[in-house]
């Protein structure tokens, strides 16, 4: 017992050293992972004026990628079928904080009910909502149909840690830079890596080609990357076989070691050029 307490407070450390960085969301789950097990987690905030964005998307095990679909497909048109949401906005009117439990049979909209219940294999999860700076704090907590059903106690403990884990994103929210500058950063990440992948050698890839190469190399799924460029998981599958295919590599790690290879070349050139 008292090793697990201890690793509940190193999670508890490395969260708060998450605070404001990429590293948050993770950080976030292995924490509530240490009170209680569940197959994955989404958190979003919805700003009274704008378009909502993902604040965590997370699992740590191979739900990862249905996860973020998950959050990604919510954004881009269920959200506005989300009844469990007009129920815990509806309860938020009294009180800061307002949660509720939601079994997949409860479900009544088909449709949302197979995209986000039987696509995932989601049997129920624990929803909590609080108001944040300008806008609401949405999450949600699942467990698969292979696991055993939320306990009572195990509700009552998602209850007390909710308003921790409600006051660490609202700091995270408050630490992160403006959006616009982190869809600049992103730019900016993905302009280097397009130079770095031109560099390697003669063989040329096309502007679609090096888009989805590099954002394998900043760690995107191939689902994130078809909701991020529009296009079907397929035809993204399709681009980086015949972008490896032109590059001569046959691995996301063989890619990784290109732009590693070009960013040392590139560092030990600079002093040439500056002398």
């Amino acid at each position: 017992m008292t090793e697990q307490f201890d690793t509940c407070d190193e999670n508890l450390g490395r969260l708060f050293e998450s605070l404001g960085t990429e590293s948050f969301g993770i950080e976030w789950l292995k924490f509530v992972t240490c009170h209680i097990r569940i197959a994955y987690c989404t958190a979003f905030y919805l700003p009274a004026t704008g378009a909502p964005s993902v604040i965590v998307a997370e699992s740590r095990d191979s739900r990862l990628n249905a996860a973020r679909a998950v959050a990604y497909d919510y954004l881009r048109g269920f959200i506005s079928r989300d009844q469990n949401l007009l129920c815990l906005k509806e309860s938020l009117r009294s009180r800061l904080f307002a949660w509720r439990w939601v079994h997949r049979d409860s479900i009544a909209d088909p449709n949302y009910r197979s995209r986000f219940y039987d696509d995932v294999d989601i049997h129920e999860k624990f929803s909590f909502v609080t108001r944040a700076i300008l806008g609401t704090i949405y999450v949600n907590l699942y467990r698969s149909s292979s696991e055993s059903p939320f306990q009572p106690a195990e509700l009552q403990t998602l209850k007390r840690l909710s308003a921790v884990c409600i006051g660490a994103m609202r700091k995270h929210l408050a630490l992160l830079p403006p959006e616009t500058d982190r869809a600049h950063q992103r730019s900016e990440r993905l302009r280097v890596i397009h130079g770095l992948l031109a560099s390697h050698g003669k063989r040329c890839l096309s502007p679609r080609e090096a888009e989805v190469c590099a954002h394998i190399v900043l760690g995107y799924s191939t689902i994130a990357i078809a909701s991020i460029l529009g296009i079907a998981e397929s035809t993204v599958a399709t681009i980086r076989k015949r972008a490896y295919a032109r590059l001569g590599i046959n691995s996301q790690n063989e890619l990784f070691a290109i732009c590693l290879q070009a960013s040392d070349l590139n560092a030990r050139a600079a002093p040439q050029r500056t002398a």
